[in-house]
Formats: structure tokens, sequence, C-alpha cells
């Protein structure tokens, strides 16, 4: 198509029994009163050269029947279904993917009508799309979003995004998805499987923000915020875990009324220097397992209606600061399974461990330093000793296990120096020696080195 303008007020703008290959020249339109474009196949969309748009629009924009809708190449699709489907494959996937590609896909006026349907999965990575209907992006198998790609889904009235068949996985350093349902009865974001997201930055919010029925896995620096208007901020579904882990990894929940800002039927974990806060009218966080924090931060708070953590066992590493209440979220196992009612802010916070360095009969000029929020440190100090070689830092005075800025402490410690000798000492006295013999000397041998034989009365020096 070059700047091509096609209109059939009746019909389908451009019908194909088998497969489609659409190759874009300049900007097109394509409006039909049934579809924008159909076909019965696959259906490509791609520029001729490194750019081309297309304009298509009808009760459903684009519709596929039996085959798969790959978009790509930095071309540029805005698509609009009047009464349902701005993207619609009925049996196969959608794919859309490349850096500048961009699609604009709008299901309007219809119940159940998607900005993006797919039975199979849909794929974006590296474009920027829009999607909004009474589903923004909707599918029977999984959705992954990756690649740097931007999808921007905040005008979906019910889902955001939702997977029925699949993993929902949103990754890679520079990808962003905003799925704000604005109506507070949706999800953000939903998987009837689990939901992955790892270095993305991504926001949700809806009745839930984000909810996976078999668990929720955030990690490797990915940025989260996730926002429930009645129920929980995230919320791990009916059988899984959450996870949260890893150096950068942030994740801010808050919950409504009826809610709290995580909540999962199994177990929580957060580790490896993630950071969550979790905020919500009933509680801030929900465990009905175990919530286990091991070098992470984690700050939930209930106020002022509820709990900070409510149900299950807080276990952690982490010892509490001087001066922290008793409301504080211990070390040991805390078992709040009774529900107890409080407005107080529970906090399980990784703390700074002083580490004492010995140096075990040597010299060191730092006698303590303390771990970062991770609980390592971040330098070892070196120790000097006359004639001996410096080994590095033990737990024991003698053995033990070495440690380096890679270990993890979980108490304050004390670690020592051990030593190698450097061979520059004399060499020791043999056994039955006398004080003052050189080595290797007989006992009774001349003190003064003379190897003569000497007895009472007997000049070592020769003189009877």
């Amino acid at each position: 198509l070059t700047d091509a303008a096609i209109l059939v007020p009746n019909g389908t703008g451009i019908d194909a029994d088998d497969d489609l290959n659409i190759v874009l020249e300049g900007s097109s339109t394509v409006k039909g009163g049934s579809y924008g474009v159909a076909s019965d196949g696959n259906l490509t969309i791609l520029p001729f050269g490194s750019a081309g748009g297309l304009t298509t629009g009808g009760a459903v924009g684009i519709s596929v029947v039996s085959g798969n809708v790959a978009i790509s190449g930095g071309a540029d699709v805005k698509a609009t279904g009047d009464n349902s489907y701005g993207i619609y494959a009925k049996d196969g996937g959608v794919t859309i993917q490349g850096e500048g590609t961009k699609v604009d896909a709008q299901g309007v006026n219809y119940v159940g009508g998607n900005g993006i349907y797919s039975k199979t999965g849909v794929e974006i990575s590296g474009a920027e799309v829009t999607a909004n209907g009474f589903y923004g992006i909707s599918t029977g198998g999984g959705v992954t979003i990756s690649g740097g790609a931007d999808v921007d889904i905040t005008g979906a009235k019910m889902y955001g995004i939702m997977a029925t068949g699949g993993s929902v996985c949103i990754e890679d350093d520079g990808t962003k998805v905003d799925a704000e349902v604005k109506n507070y009865n949706g999800i953000g974001i939903y998987g009837l499987k689990d939901i992955r997201i790892s270095g993305a930055e991504v926001k949700a919010s809806g009745n839930y923000g984000i909810s996976a029925n078999t668990g929720v896995t955030i990690s490797s620096g990915a940025q989260v915020k996730a926002t429930g208007a009645g129920e929980s901020g995230l919320f791990g579904g009916y059988s899984g875990d959450i996870i949260i882990q890893g150096e950068g990894t942030e994740v801010t929940v808050a919950g409504g009324e009826n809610g709290g800002g995580l909540q999962a039927p199994a177990s929580i974990t957060v580790k490896d220097g993630a950071k969550v806060t979790a905020t919500g009218k009933q509680y801030g966080i929900m465990a009905m397992g175990t919530l286990t924090v091991t070098g992470g931060e984690v700050i939930a708070d209930g106020t002022p209606n509820g709990q900070g953590i409510y149900r299950g066992n807080l276990k952690t590493t982490l010892p509490v600061r001087e001066g922290d209440t008793a409301r504080t979220a211990r070390a040991s196992s805390v078992d709040y399974s009774q529900g107890d009612k409080t407005t107080a802010k529970y906090v399980a916070i990784n703390v700074d461990f002083t580490i004492t360095f010995d140096a075990n009969g040597g010299r060191c000029s730092v006698t303590t330093a303390d771990t970062n929020k991770d609980g390592r440190l971040i330098t070892l100090p070196t120790a000097a000793r006359t004639d001996y070689t410096f080994e590095g830092w033990y737990t024991g005075k003698e053995g033990g296990t070495k440690i380096t800025t890679d270990t993890m402490f979980s108490e304050n410690t004390t670690v020592y120096a051990h030593w190698k000798d450097a061979g520059n000492q004399p060499p020791a006295d043999e056994p039955g020696d006398e004080p003052g013999d050189e080595p290797g000397d007989e006992p009774g041998d001349d003190p003064g080195g003379n190897d003569k034989p000497y007895w009472p009365g007997y000049d070592p020096g020769g003189n009877d």
C-alpha cells in the first residue's frame, strides 16, 4: 500500500482467503463497515524501508481467523474496532516487535471487546504499544513483553492484561508497562498461571493491582508499583508464593478498604537486597504461610485500621535495632496466627552488623567495621606481623571459614587473622640444648662455641 485510501462502508476494506502480507509505503487508510483488514490465514504488516503507516477500522479493526498477526520493522499501525476488537486473532497469536514499531489498538463500545485479543499468546518486543478496550490485552495463552518495549494500557475498563493459559513475563531493563484500569472492579495485570517481572518498570492498578493464581516473582532490579483500590495491591492467587529478590528491586504496593498491600495464600520471601513497602487498610502484608526476610528490607503498615503483618509466621535472620519496640518484627519466628489487632507499624529491616577484627598476634589498624544493608562488608582490612605472611580473615581463631566481601553476616561477629611463617625466624633450639648453646651443639659443649670437651678445672681456652 502506497498512501492508499480504501473505504468499504458495508463490507471489509481488505479481505484475504489465505495469508496476507501488507507492505506499507507512506501512510494508508483502510476501513470497512464490518472489518478494516481481514485474513483467513496469517497476516504480516511491515514497512517498505524503515517506516510506513496504516490506519484501519471497522466493527473489528484487524481480524485473522486461523493464522497469526505479525507487525514489525518500524510499521506504525492504528487499529480500531468500533464495536468490538482492535486486533483479533481468533485461533492464533499476535507478535509486535522491533524498535520503532508502533501499534495503537482500540476496542470500543463493546462489553468484552479488546484492544488486542489472541487465542494462543501475545509477544511484544522493543515496540511501542497502546491497547485499550474492555480488556487491554487478552489471551488464552501467555503474554511476554521484553526488549525495551513500552506498553500503555491506561484506558482499559476491566483488565489491563489478562492471560488465561500461560505466564505473564515482563522482562529486561528499559521495558515499561503501565496497566492502570479505570474501572476499579477490574485487575491491572492478571495471570491464571504465574507472573514474572524481571528488570522492568511496571505500574498496575484496579480492584487488584497484580494478581496471579500460581504465584509472582519479581527480580533483577525491577521497579513495581501495584495499587488495589478495593482489595490487594499484589495478590499471589490461590496457591502461589510471592518471591521478591535482587539488589535494586523495589516493590511498592497499597491495598484498599477490603485488602492489603501484599497478600499470598502460601509464603512470601524477600531476599538479596530487595525492598518492599506494603500498606493497606486491613493489613500491610498477609502471608498465610510464612514471611521470610533475608538480606532485604520490608516495611509493612496496616495503620490506622488493621495490622502490619497478619497471620502466618514472620521468619527473618535480621536482628532488631536497639530501641525497637515490641511490635517490631523480631529475628525469631513471630506467630500472628491469632490475628493480633494493632495499629502499630511492623518493620522487618536488615541492619548494620558490627564485625570485629582480631589480629591474632599481629597488628591491624582497623578494629571494627559495619556491614552494608545486605550484611556484607564493602572492603576487608589487611594485617601485619613480623616474619609472618597474612593469609586472610577467618571465623575461628584456629580453623574456621575464610571470609570475603561476598560473605553475608547475620549477626555481630569477630573474625581472626590467620598467619603463615614466612621462614625468616631463627630456628628453634634442638631438644636437649642448654641455654646459650648454638644450634646443633651436643649437651655439655662449650657455650662459647668451642667444641672441645671440658670439665671443672679444665680451661676451655687451652690453658690447663
